[in-house]
């Protein structure tokens, strides 16, 4: 019974190796009329598009930086003195006049008082010394010069009996001395109050006048001078704008000279391009541009130049250009930017990018002749978007194939498909006109 298995097993399997031989044969019958038909020459399909003239837009393509139009800093004026409030933070928006912090202005503020009181003073001096005298004043002053002369007279009718006395023996040397010297003061008083009877009839001398006016200015202008410093202790904003810096914290000494807060006037930010000195020339103020960030590629906006730099850097030969941006835009100062500026649009030979072949022997483009692929070399000019101007190799009307020009070499028989044809891949004068990249 073994055996008989056994026989049976190899018989089964010589049988099946005969039949995958016949198998194999067949197979390699049926695939050499396939092998044969691929050594065939294939013809691909393309597309292709007149040569014609199309209307591009220059655009001189610059990176810069994006500042305040008009920084302003805002320092304080009083040096020495503690920040006691802080009432506007970074980011906020401010208008003139709006406070942004508050210095200690106590010990000011008693100086001020103290200035206004003494100029109160010189003022009231001023005023006495410019009022005509008073009608009592006379008559007070020359009551006096009436009582002097009168009492001088008496002294000297004493003087008078008692000299007589001496050459009779009656007193002493001393009392005659004694009663000359009363005498001489009271000639000395009567004449005192003669002046002071005659200055108060004249008035105040223009020497004081003038000297007391002099005084009261003075003092008023310690008044004013004290006021500016009190002033100064409040820090406003000089104009409307926004904050984008603050440095000013409760506590914090005041420094003449060092900034607390940093405005962008009116909220106007600007961009700082450097434009080589061989595109200076086709600059001018005006000129739309277009705002974009790499860091936000969905950040845009528009601006225009505002000043091309007078001044080119001798040592880079570039020249710096502000361009103003619009208002509104969500640019922030000091964000990288890159700025394509508009340099008008030109009339020339154009045909789409993807019909431009770049090699390291040059550009080129497939030329369709006569149902056959043709290589053209040719120098391309402005790029704008799909479009590619041609300065020399082409001209207008020749068609040029935009599909298919990766598998196609010099000389490739070609099938053109109408259906891949598109007036739209035609260039003409009412295409709509895009911004070329230089």
């Amino acid at each position: 019974m073994r055996r008989r298995l056994l026989y049976r097993t190899l018989f089964a399997v010589l049988l099946i190796g005969v039949g995958g031989t016949s198998l194999t044969a067949c197979s390699s019958k049926k695939s050499k009329p396939d092998a044969q038909a691929s050594g065939a020459p294939k013809v691909l399909t393309v597309s292709t598009a007149v040569v014609g003239e199309q209307s591009l837009l220059r655009e001189l393509l610059v990176s810069g930086s994006v500042v305040a139009w008009d920084p302003l800093p805002v320092m304080p004026g009083a040096n020495g003195l503690r920040i006691v409030k802080v009432a506007a933070e970074e980011g906020q928006t401010v208008v003139r006049g709006q406070l942004l912090a508050q210095l200690d202005d106590s010990t000011l503020l008693a100086q001020t008082q103290a200035a206004r009181a003494r100029a109160a003073g010189a003022l009231a001096q001023l005023a006495k010394m410019r009022q005509p005298t008073r009608r009592q004043d006379l008559l007070s002053a020359e009551a006096a010069l009436a009582q002097a002369e009168a009492n001088f007279q008496m002294v000297e009718d004493t003087w008078k009996r008692v000299k007589a006395l001496r050459e009779e023996g009656g007193v002493s040397d001393a009392e005659l001395v004694s009663r000359e010297m009363q005498v001489g003061v009271a000639r000395a008083g009567v004449e005192q109050a003669r002046q002071r009877l005659s200055l108060a009839r004249e008035g105040s001398r223009a020497e004081d006048l003038r000297l007391a006016e002099a005084q009261a200015a003075e003092a008023q202008a310690s008044v004013r001078q004290m006021e500016a410093m009190l002033a100064q202790t409040r820090l406003v904003a000089p104009d409307a704008g926004l904050i984008v810096r603050r440095d000013a914290h409760l506590g914090d000494v005041s420094t003449v000279g060092r900034a607390l807060f940093q405005l962008v006037r009116a909220n106007r930010l600007e961009v700082e391009a450097l434009v080589p000195e061989t595109d200076l020339g086709r600059l001018k103020e005006g000129q739309l541009v277009q705002v974009s960030s790499d860091a936000r590629p969905d950040l845009r906006a528009t601006g225009r130049v505002r000043m091309v730099g007078a001044q080119v850097d001798a040592s880079s030969r570039q020249a710096t250009v502000k361009i103003a941006l619009e208002q509104g835009s969500e640019f922030k100062a000091g964000m990288f930017v890159r700025a394509a500026i508009n340099l008008g649009a030109v009339k020339t030979l154009a045909v789409l990018s993807r019909a431009l072949i770049t090699t390291e022997n040059g550009s080129q483009v497939f030329v369709l002749e006569n149902g056959v692929a043709k290589t053209r070399s040719v120098q391309p000019g402005l790029r704008a978007g799909d479009w590619v101007a041609i300065n020399r190799g082409l001209k207008a009307g020749e068609p040029v194939i935009i599909a298919g020009v990766g598998f196609l070499k010099d000389g490739d028989a070609v099938n053109v498909a109408p259906a891949l044809q598109d007036e739209s891949d035609t260039p003409s004068s009412d295409a709509p006109e895009v911004e070329p990249s230089p």
